[in-house]
């Protein structure tokens, strides 16, 4: 028996997450609230909790949509590790250089060599799987009349490899999971929905087909399927987020039918509310004056002047107006990317801080020697054999000898390249006399580095 669909809804401003937190309190023993992060869990549950609406509910009853499904192929026999997006990286990475070895890449000329087409490939992979679509059924599309791309061609046979590793692994990737989780719930009752009545989803703007196409399946085993959403149905259409409203229709279509509970709002009395509400309609919508004034733009001109202001912002929030540092949070579109100005300039004005975007890699000398080293030893690329054997952490070459003589033997990649051009360079200059000419001239005692560079 298909499962009865409801759907809450009503803008920010509204108390929908107040009349889903206390359906969820009415429902039977095993319902479940998922949201889109841990960060959106954490703060749910601290609402629920400081209303105390959590007396009638037992074990996690708001968790992601990710941590659930991990829970539901638990036990199943589906259960497999989860490779992380820097696995699945350095699984391309390994992909390309073996495409590239075998003459695949050729077609595409120096762009498929850039850590880029790696990026490219790691996008388009994801978004395929996001939308259910196979490595047969793309192959398929790229063969079709009128499709005579090379790169689509190419990223067929390179998602076919890549799907091919990661059964001969036994793991899978996040997109993965949501396939392997539908076909459990499509070929059994997994444990997890055993006990499992409601299933509630609140705060998602949208649902990639995999996902959805997971929900429905679970609407197959259960009494009841939730949906919260941020829409205000006594609004215009294009005075809201065209994502949330292409989602209320997906749900309209897919289920026969679904009882409404729309939220009553309230007006906005502030720059930030009226913004939360018309931020991404189509209309132009001035914010009028009696708003409390509490939205201010500064400009910038890179991201240590940026820190450096808000730093300054901080302390004369706390000196002037009494904020407390622990009610002050700084949110960036990219925070690994700008971790360490913040990091910098904080200490330097005395801002505790506290981040939770963490460092890249790349930001650690040693993290980005590492990944360079790997990347080296799987493709023998110039530029990074040449930096990891000058790298303080190997060697020194004060002289930018490897650089100059590596450029001038042609090197591109490959460790068989490697060996015959600096063989044929070593050979050529010392057969030539001590007047020697060429691009090499300004490299003192240029003979002593040859057989540095045939051992690397």
């Amino acid at each position: 028996m298909a499962a009865r669909i409801q759907i809450f809804t009503g803008s920010a401003l509204s108390d929908r997450a107040e009349q889903i937190d206390a359906f969820l309190l009415r429902s039977p023993p095993g319902a479940r609230l998922l949201v889109p992060t841990h960060d959106h869990a954490r703060q749910r549950m601290h609402e629920m909790v400081r209303r105390k609406l959590v007396g009638g509910i037992l074990g996690r009853p708001v968790q992601t949509f990710q941590d659930f499904v991990e829970d539901l192929l638990r036990g199943t026999g589906f259960e497999r590790e989860r490779v992380d997006e820097g696995a699945q990286r350095l699984l391309l990475e390994r992909i390309v250089a073996d495409m590239s070895r075998n003459g695949e890449l050729d077609s595409l000329g120096p762009a498929a060599q850039t850590p880029g087409f790696i990026s490219h490939l790691h996008r388009t992979i994801a978004q395929l799987k996001q939308t259910a679509v196979d490595p047969q059924q793309f192959a398929r599309i790229t063969t079709t009349a009128g499709r005579k791309s090379e790169t689509d061609r190419v990223v067929a046979r390179a998602y076919a490899a890549y799907q091919d590793a990661l059964k001969d692994a036994d793991v899978y990737d996040v997109q993965g999971m949501y396939w392997m989780a539908d076909i459990a719930c499509r070929d059994s009752l997994p444990g997890a929905l055993a006990h499992l009545s409601v299933l509630v989803l609140d705060g998602f703007d949208d649902f990639t087909e995999s996902e959805f196409r997971l929900v429905k399946t679970i609407a197959q085993h259960i009494d009841r399927v939730v949906f919260g959403l941020a829409v205000d149905l006594d609004r215009s259409p294009e005075d809201q987020g065209r994502l949330v409203r292409k989602t209320f229709s997906l749900i309209e279509r897919s289920f026969e039918f679904a009882d409404l509970d729309p939220a009553e709002g309230r007006e906005p009395v502030s720059q930030i509310e009226h913004a939360s509400l018309h931020l991404f309609g189509r209309t132009e919508q001035f914010p009028p004056e009696t708003l409390e004034q509490n939205i201010r733009l500064i400009e910038c001109y890179n991201p240590r002047h940026e820190a450096e202001t808000i730093a300054s912002e901080i302390k004369r929030a706390v000196r002037e107006r009494g904020a407390r540092l622990d009610q002050i949070a700084v949110v960036h579109a990219d925070a690994p990317s700008v971790s360490d100005h913040y990091r910098s300039v904080f200490r330097q004005y005395g801002v505790p801080c506290s981040m939770r975007g963490g460092s890249s890699l790349d930001a650690c000398g040693l993290g980005a020697f590492v990944r360079t080293l790997l990347r080296a030893i799987e493709s023998w690329a110039r530029e990074d054999v040449v930096q990891v054997i000058t790298s303080p952490f190997t060697g020194a070459d004060p002289a930018n000898a490897y650089e100059a003589i590596t450029r001038a033997a042609g090197i591109t990649r490959g460790r068989d390249q490697w060996r015959d051009r600096i063989g044929r360079l070593a050979a050529a200059s010392a057969t030539s006399d001590s007047s020697y000419e060429g691009p090499l001239d300004h490299v003192p005692a240029i003979g002593d580095h040859y057989p540095g560079l045939l051992e690397t």
